[in-house]
């Protein structure tokens, strides 16, 4: 855990179903979660179809979780449809690259 993440309420996970990470299981902290392959993103995963910085996780004021595209190179999916921005949902599937992740919420 990094200094800017102990102190922060966790509110989800991803479980990471195939790619690289399989296996893994990624905390989500409130605030912004970044996912991609930069050292500056909160979530780093090891897949060489995964943008720098390709997308986002947030836990709203409105008590929704929203996934957001940052431009990425080969998109953003949940459940087999690209989303720029969207609501999620409890087992919804996420695709960045090669990495399948599992969303679970708490």
């Amino acid at each position: 855990m990094t200094e800017e993440t102990q102190d922060l309420d966790i509110i989800g996970f991803l479980f990471v179903m195939e790619g690289n990470d399989k296996g893994e299981v990624i905390k989500l902290f409130s605030g912004r979660n970044t996912l991609g392959t930069s050292p500056e993103c909160s979530i780093i995963l090891d897949d060489p179809g995964v943008s720098a910085k390709h997308a986002s996780i947030r836990y709203g004021e409105d008590e929704d979780y929203v996934i957001r595209d940052l431009d990425s190179k080969n998109g953003t999916f949940v459940n087999g449809e690209e989303v720029i921005t969207g609501k999620l949902q409890e087992n919804d599937v996420i695709l960045i690259g090669d990495s399948k992740l599992k969303f679970k919420m708490l």
